[in-house]
């Protein structure tokens, strides 16, 4: 693979070099597994291990344990090589041998497989459809007759059973995009029919940091009233005590009067610093402190003038996933290429998300201070999914205000000014009869200028249809747009020209003329524009900022992968490659001199690290099966797009170039998207089948949607590399590469006809030299040079079959040095027989108990109870829930809001919005409600319908106050309006008359209440929430009006909002009948083109929900095989509610 290192003549053939497991503080120390003889042994050899007393061929020291297993003869020490040599020669031990996994061995065991005759190149999304990825990554050459045109045996479905050995089991999968998908989505379960709790880890990213110190009277054990005893003065750099966390360091002001800016007053100060330690600001606050601890500041810290000690509440800072963060998207598109049961790879391995818009650095955090994961015995390996990346506008958009190119050390610059750049409105080129038909070269006559030629075509009526700057007649040196012209010139297309028929002659005016680039008139030809090949889309961005964090994660150890980027860009490879320095140079304005260098990639996908460490770049294999790929944005038509090509090309769209590590499919590749989303033409529900096998009735989040890009492609490959971690724990992004160099075939085709864009005129977005003369979109795969790397993504089987016969595993890709780095003219390690053990004999397990559905504020203890772990291992879990699809949060506070009903006495409730049983809102759905007696409320649909209601003059909208009203009751953020019914309605028992409509999204009956998100499940009131607390969605009108006569009237309110202060939102209709009295009717009319989500149903639903996939506690254990953590869950409910809200 050109532009990479490639193997020596004596490199082993195995690519990947497992490295020795290393001690975290002693580079010297190795681990190694002592198995002894006999087990009636442990005992003494424990004490001679671990004693200082000199024992022969023992080491002359405490030796560290890093496993012991009390009912095994297998024990694991730190050691050096010279000790575990000499230490073999002890009578009592059988072998002295480092662990397997760190010699490259490997259960020989089958992780997944997949059988499907719907693995498909197709581009219509078929909910059977089996990502086409999953095929063509496990086999080494291209099927043949796969893929457009699909005819007969020439199919886009092929039929495989496809065979992975390796899940991504041990591993942890980050993928940093637009945000965390919903958990409980069924492609992100355990297990492939969608069964089993969710992969997906709602990490706090956070980890207990402290973003408040509080105190006062609020606060229980606080101390912070001034006193005359604290000496006045600055103390900085302090260190509170206290509290489960560390590294919380602050400056303090005492003023004057011994105050610390608390209960008033306000010259003192407590203030939280950057711990450079720490990760900087990132965690300034520390971390590991929990909510509501308590930390003293020592009045000995502060001058120890005799003042009491200062104490002060901790309130944690929380990751917020709500605020847009949950998103059923790109991101869970993504995620279900890398990890997904069904359309992904990585199908045993922990999933965790967070946005492009967090730092990377919780990522280097989160894997540097990972446990010790108990069932390997070592940290899980992180590998990061980066579908994104830094970029600029496209080129169309910088050509004309380019003043300058340096290619190659070449200087090239815009065409001569004065060129035809654009005109006004051409005359007398409607119907002539007397105009001759045809296609005329015509030369304008008039003005400054000369040499400006035309394509000019007059249709049968002797019309002109267009006269845009399409007619410059096409050449790549640009020379036809002419030279010398001045704005205003009048030109004339003499009838001569065309035809000489006697026709009128055709006049323009030229409005503007071509200029060096400073005006924003650069014209440049495409002869120019293809010697220095410049891409066609947006011109990809490098940032020292991004690049400085993600050099860290790969040096850190994380397995970085990146999309290259959807521009047609070529990417160099590193400073010396002869394209680096690449750029234009603009001449507009303040933009004069700015240079952009156009062929280094993007952040992150281009960042390098030290030693050969480097985010892993990914390309797009698959081009699409039409003749027009050339067009971006709303001009692409992808009605014509109905599968992808048979040959490995380049993806139309895909960077390209030696800055590429390895390609994969990143065009029609199936995964999650929810089904209510336009993208590309028009929405796709596709709902996933799973659902109905698990009597879940169609959600448009349970969605599969086809689509395209390189953010697709680094999915593909993010998954292949999650599962080669779990064999190769110790991978960097410098042995992957490895990888691919060993494995990985040079498949990818290109061809060499040139870029798509034409680089003239301001009003088209490419050139039509294009449209006819390219045969076919594969022109567009254009390689550039033999630099480029070409290999495409290829998961191995290490078996005979797939390795050229080579037994596993290979002595000769186990070839190290002394000191555990590896090289091709050392010998080999070990000596002796790898033996591949069972798992050791340690357990641990964690058990519930409480009641099985929790209510608000219920207690259950949680247990973890072990059998031969050592002291003080980290023993993490999650808390999760088998519900299925989007969790708590579109239940509580998502566009739709809270849907619940319930009476005063909270007695009898009613979750109003159970997507799965059918009783679920939509635009358009239609309620029938009672709750007229003192029973559980129902809703059920109503089929006849309910017409909008034509307000006349007799009532009058009453705003609410973010658009100016007044309330009738209540503050400007949680009040409303109250209408009276002109008749009164039994209620839970009671008739009432007096209803209250919140700007909040409910309706009270009989008295008023402060309601927030916070109580609003406990509020003791006759309540409908029908848009209760929606996030970013508030009420702006509410209007009541009377219709017909007694006693068939009707009294009908309409409650209007508007989703982020736009005019568009939920309208709701409520009408109420005189002649029944017992039903409330409600219709949802409008509905927001967002995320329109659904709830649990019962409140233990969603409490369960509200608990799933979300990180709680750590437990330490105390004593070997003791019952070692008891937690309640009191209180925690009304926390969780409360960091939803903020």
């Amino acid at each position: 693979m050109a532009g990479l290192s490639t193997p020596g003549p004596d490199r082993p053939r195995n690519g990947i070099y497992p490295t020795a497991n290393k001690h975290p503080s002693d580079s010297n120390m190795v681990e190694f597994v002592v198995t002894l003889k006999s087990k009636d042994d442990l005992t003494a050899f424990y004490n001679d291990m671990e004693d200082t007393s000199s024992v022969t061929n023992l080491p002359d020291r405490k030796c560290e344990c890093r496993i012991r297993r009390q009912l095994s003869r297998n024990t694991n020490y730190w050691l050096t090589r010279a000790e575990a040599a000499a230490l073999a020669n002890d009578s009592r031990v059988e072998a002295v041998e480092e662990p397997p996994e760190a010699l490259g061995a490997w259960k020989d065991v089958d992780a997944w497989t997949q059988t499907s005759t719907k693995f498909a190149k197709s581009t219509d999304s078929d909910p059977n459809d089996i990502n086409w990825a999953v095929a063509r990554m496990r086999e080494k050459t291209n099927p043949a007759n796969w893929g457009s045109p699909g005819t007969g045996s020439d199919s886009y479905d092929i039929t495989r059973t496809v065979v992975s050995e390796l899940s991504g089991k041990n591993v942890d999968v980050v993928v940093m995009d637009d945000g965390g998908p919903y958990p409980n989505t069924l492609e992100y379960a355990a297990n492939a029919d969608g069964s089993g709790v969710s992969r997906m880890i709602r990490r706090n990213w956070d980890d207990g940091r402290v973003a408040y110190l509080l105190g006062g009277d609020d606060y229980i054990g606080t101390v912070v009233i001034a006193h005359s005893n604290r000496t006045p003065g600055t103390y900085t750099n302090i260190q509170p005590t206290g509290g489960s966390g560390s590294g919380l360091i602050v400056d303090v002001v005492v003023d004057s009067g011994g105050g610390v800016g608390y209960m008033g007053n306000v010259n003192g100060s407590v203030t939280i610093k950057d711990n450079a330690a720490s990760y900087g600001s990132l965690f300034k606050g520390g971390e590991n402190y929990r909510e509501g601890e308590l930390v003293t500041i020592p009045d000995s810290a502060l001058g120890g003038g005799g003042a009491p000690d200062l104490v002060l509440y901790i309130q944690v800072s929380v990751y917020s996933y709500e605020n847009g963060h949950t998103k059923q998207e790109h991101g869970a598109h993504c995620t279900g290429n890398v990890a997904g049961n069904t359309q992904g790879w990585a199908r045993d391995a922990n999933i965790y998300n967070l946005t492009y818009y967090d730092d990377a650095q919780y990522v280097l955090k989160f894997h540097k201070e990972k446990p010790v994961n108990p069932e390997t015995g070592r940290p899980n390996p992180t590998v990061m999914n980066n579908s994104w990346g830094y970029r600029l506008s496209s080129w169309n958009y910088y050509k004309s205000r380019t003043k300058q190119i340096i290619y190659r050390g070449t200087n090239y610059f815009p065409l001569p000014a004065g060129g035809a750049y654009a005109w006004g409105t051409w005359t007398n080129i409607g119907a002539q009869g007397n105009r001759t038909a045809g296609t005329y070269d015509v030369t304008p006559t008039g003005g400054t200028g000369s040499n400006l030629k035309l394509e000019v075509k007059v249709d049968a009526d002797g019309s002109i249809n267009q006269y845009s700057m399409d007619y410059v007649k096409y050449d790549k040196p640009g020379a036809n747009y002419g030279s010398g012209y001045t704005a205003n010139d009048s030109l004339t297309i003499p009838d001569s020209q065309l035809g000489g028929g006697g026709a009128p002659d055709i006049t323009f005016t030229l409005t503007s003329v071509s200029d060096d680039g400073s005006g924003s008139k650069a014209i440049w030809a495409d002869q120019t524009t293809e010697t220095v090949k410049m891409g066609t889309g947006s011109v990809p961005n490098r940032n020292t900022a991004t690049d400085a964090d993600f050099a860290d994660l790969v040096n850190g150890g994380v397995v970085v992968i990146a999309s290259a980027g959807n521009s047609d860009f070529y990417i160099a490879d590193g400073p010396a490659d002869p394209d680096w320095d690449n750029r234009f140079i603009r001449g507009d304005g303040a933009n004069d001199g700015t240079s952009y260098y156009y062929h280094r990639g993007s952040s992150p996908g281009s960042a390098r690290g030290s030693n050969g460490e480097r985010v892993i770049t990914i390309g797009a294999m698959g081009a699409h099966n039409d003749d027009d790929i050339y067009k971006t944005g709303a001009a692409v038509n992808t009605s014509k797009w109905s599968g992808i090509e048979k040959t490995d090309y380049k993806a139309e769209f895909s960077n390209f170039g030696p800055g590429i590590v390895v390609w994969a499919p990143g065009c029609a590749i199936q995964s999650i998207w929810r089904g209510d989303q336009t993208i590309y033409t028009n929405a796709v529900l596709c709902p996933d089948p799973r659902a109905a096998a698990l009597g879940i009735n169609p959600s448009i989040h349970n969605n599969f949607m086809k689509c395209m890009g390189t953010s697709m492609s680094g999915p593909n490959a993010c998954g292949m590399f999650a599962c080669l971690a779990e064999r190769y724990p110790n991978m960097t992004t410098k042995t992957a590469i490895q990888y691919v160099i060993d494995f990985c075939p040079d498949t990818v085709q290109t061809t060499n006809n040139g870029f798509a864009f034409g680089s003239y005129g301001t009003n088209v977005t490419y050139n039509r030299y294009y449209t006819t003369n390219r045969n076919d979109d594969t022109d567009l795969g254009y390689a550039y040079n033999n630099a480029s790397n070409i290999a495409n993504a290829y998961l191995v089987n290490h078996r005979n079959t797939e390795t050229g016969g080579q037994a596993y595993p290979s002595h000769d890709s186990l070839v190290r040095t002394d000191s555990g780095t590896f090289s091709s003219s050392k010998q080999t390690y070990p000596r002796k027989t790898t033996k591949i053990r069972s798992n050791p004999p340690y357990t641990y397990a964690l058990s519930k108990s409480g009641p099985a559905k929790l209510d608000n504020e219920a207690d259950i203890t949680v247990t973890l109870t072990t059998t031969n772990v050592p002291d003080g291992t980290k023993v993490p879990y999650v808390i999760t829930s088998d519900y299925k699809d989007i969790g708590v949060r579109p239940f509580m506070y998502q566009n739709l809001g809270l849907m619940q009903i319930h009476d005063s006495s909270l007695s009898w409730v009613l979750g109003w919005n159970q997507p799965y049983t059918g009783m679920h809102h939509k635009k358009g759905r239609q309620w029938k409600i009672n709750m007229a007696t003192a029973a559980t409320p129902t809703a059920t649909v109503e089929s006849t319908v309910i017409p909008n209601f034509e307000f006349t003059d007799a009532s009058t909208a009453q705003d609410y106050a973010p658009i100016g009203g007044t309330h009738d009751y209540g503050s400007a953020t949680n009040g409303g309006m109250t209408l009276t019914l002109p008749w009164s309605i039994p209620i839970f028992g009671t008739n009432q008359t007096q209803t209250h409509w919140s700007m909040n999204g409910f309706v009270s009956f009989g008295s008023t209440a402060e309601i927030d998100a916070n109580n609003a499940l406990e509020v003791t009131k006759d309540i409908i929430f029908f848009n209760g607390f929606a996030t970013s969605n508030e009420g702006w009108q509410v209007r009541g009006e009377v219709s017909g006569t007694a006693p068939n009237r009707v009294y009908t309110v309409k409650w209007w909002s508007a989703y982020a202060s736009m005019a568009v939102g939920t309208d709701w209709y409520f009408t109420f009948k005189e002649n029944d009295k017992n039903h409330i009717y409600a219709k949802m009319d409008t509905l927001y083109n967002k995320p329109l989500l659904g709830s649990t149903g019962a409140l233990g639903g969603w409490i369960g929900s509200l608990v799933a996939t979300t990180p709680i506690f750590q437990f330490i254990s105390a004593l070997t095989g003791s019952i070692i953590g008891i937690v309640t869950i009191c209180g925690l409910i009304h926390r969780l509610i409360k960091w939803m809200t903020t």
